[in-house]
């Protein structure tokens, strides 16, 4: 069975089942709020469903002395009812999670109602309360959410001084604004640039070598075209941390086994270029374990002096097949 042979309804369904899976093998039992997010997933889909599209995706990233995990969900397919299931959620953790945060930012960011809002669930350490990510995404790619002269003022409007670095034009289109919410009640933003290549990222005589780095390495490692990528600003106080995120067609993936085993080549690159093949072995090693269900890469990133990196993956389930962990994707069977 073939993903392109389901309809809209069916499409969604199995890919939803595949997100349970995905949590069940990868979450540890100790995660905080484990039941509550499992249900959070698992709600009912809408009874009428008329696109094929990504609503869950999981990431691990690997870092000098940690490692990380989480998902991500989307607003697809119940743009009303989301916002009161992320409501019930965030109360279910009983943390101090500025919530609020997300409706004035939301009010202030222009068009709105064209955005895809994802809510982010990070596991940064073990045992600790999740950290919590709201994103505003364009969509489609390109059209951007707001530009980056309009965003001190969406700062301020969070009580955040941020500062956009000099050497990026205030006309720049911001693809993707990430508010991030902390268990204590403190918040930070993250903002997305986006562009079809690497090169393009770093355009201009003013780009700090710190930026040229990352995207010169991003593209030696992980060569594989028609993608999308991402430079990522996290503003602080006083300085800006970067990275740059490549962005994959997991659809189309999903539904083609030969371009999917590409795509896994091309993750396992980058995992070469930080010296983190082993973690990436023993992720695939879990997926392998999940009889009927295709993996792809939906996205990763490259951040630090080239010592950090994160994978973002989505399945789908079906009746046949399965998916074989290997760092390279040799194994990956099934279309």
């Amino acid at each position: 069975m073939a993903t392109s042979s389901l309809d809209p309804a069916s499409w969604a369904a199995a890919h939803q089942r595949a997100a349970l899976a995905c949590l069940d093998a990868l979450a540890p039992p100790e995660a905080a709020g484990l039941a509550e997010l499992r249900a959070l997933l698992g709600r009912p889909l809408p009874a009428q469903v008329t696109e094929l599209g990504l609503k869950y995706d999981f990431y691990g990233s690997v870092m000098p002395g940690r490692q990380a995990w989480g998902l991500t969900l989307n607003d697809r397919h119940e743009p009303a009812a989301f916002g009161a299931a992320l409501e019930g959620f965030v109360g279910a953790l009983g943390q101090r999670y500025a919530l609020d945060a997300a409706a004035r930012l939301g009010q202030r960011l222009p068009g709105t109602a064209t955005l895809t809002r994802t809510l982010g669930v990070g596991y940064d350490e073990p045992g600790r309360p999740p950290r919590l990510k709201l994103y505003f995404q364009e969509e489609p790619w390109g059209a951007g959410v707001c530009r980056l002269s309009e965003v001190s003022a969406l700062g301020a409007a969070l009580g955040l001084q941020l500062q956009v670095p000099a050497w990026l034009a205030g006309s720049t289109a911001v693809g993707v604004v990430c508010l991030e919410l902390h268990p204590d009640g403190s918040c930070g933003l993250k903002l997305y640039l986006g562009a079809p290549e690497p090169a393009a990222l770093v355009a201009g005589t003013a780009t700090p070598r710190a930026v040229s780095v990352l995207a010169r390495a991003m593209a030696g490692a992980c060569p594989l075209g028609d993608t999308y990528h991402y430079l990522t600003l996290r503003l602080g106080p006083g300085r800006t941390r970067y990275a740059v995120n490549k962005i994959y067609n997991a659809v189309q993936l999903l539904g083609d086994g030969p371009l999917r085993r590409r795509a896994w080549h091309d993750v396992a690159g980058l995992f070469e270029l930080v010296a983190a093949e082993a973690r990436l072995a023993q992720w695939l090693e879990r997926l392998g374990s999940l009889d009927g269900v295709v993996v792809a890469p939906t996205a990763t990133a490259l951040e630090g002096r080239l010592d950090r990196a994160d994978l973002y993956f989505t399945g789908i389930a079906r009746s046949r097949g399965t998916f074989s962990g290997s760092p390279k994707g040799d194994s990956l069977e099934g279309a």
